[in-house]
């Protein structure tokens, strides 16, 4: 399971970075805003394990734009590593609330219910998100990973890792290594 954590940890951080980066930053002097620098610096102290300083970053950048979403999908991810996932899902709600349509907060959705336990909400999620981005190899992922739970999807995670080598081979090769660790399952 400690794996499958880290999986799930590692593409949706990779999801917020990729997003904010293609979101609305269009120059140099957009990437240095202050807003952009806590959400990195807040991506980043995740990745160091400093979930209290990302925390810390996440709420400054509320406290003057209450509508990033990349904020309420950040403290979604701090909650996920606090595990509170409750917590984690009202925060991924929020940011559904401003943007029904991002795939990015679906993702954070599908993770936080796939770690609070709840499967079948976990895979609506990354179906939605897939629906809305069918080339986002993080929800494939998430949806294999989510399915991985159930022997009776064993085909599906197969089309899924098909899917995931031709968007993204590490991925794919990821959940191979996955499988390969547990072959009754991811």
């Amino acid at each position: 399971m400690n794996k499958i954590i880290r999986y799930v940890v590692f593409f949706v951080l990779y999801v917020a970075a990729a997003s904010l980066l293609m979101v609305g930053c269009s120059s140099q002097e957009a990437l240095l805003t202050k807003e952009n620098r806590l959400i990195f610096s807040g991506i980043a102290s995740i990745n160091k394990g400093q979930i209290d300083k990302a925390e810390r970053d996440f709420n400054e950048v509320l406290s003057f734009n209450s509508g990033s979403v990349m904020a309420y999908c950040g403290l979604g991810q701090v909650y996920i590593q606090k595990r509170g996932f409750d917590k984690a899902l009202s925060y991924y709600t929020k940011a559904l609330l401003i943007d029904e349509v991002n795939p990015q907060v679906h993702i954070g959705l599908g993770s936080a219910y796939f770690m609070k336990g709840d499967a079948e909400k976990a895979i609506e999620s990354y179906e939605e998100a897939i629906r809305l981005d069918d080339k986002s190899a993080q929800a494939y992922f998430g949806l294999a990973i989510a399915y991985s739970g159930n022997p009776e999807y064993a085909e599906q995670i197969s089309e899924l890792v098909d899917k995931l080598d031709k968007l993204d081979k590490k991925l794919a090769d990821k959940l191979r290594q996955m499988q390969n660790l547990n072959p009754g399952g991811i």
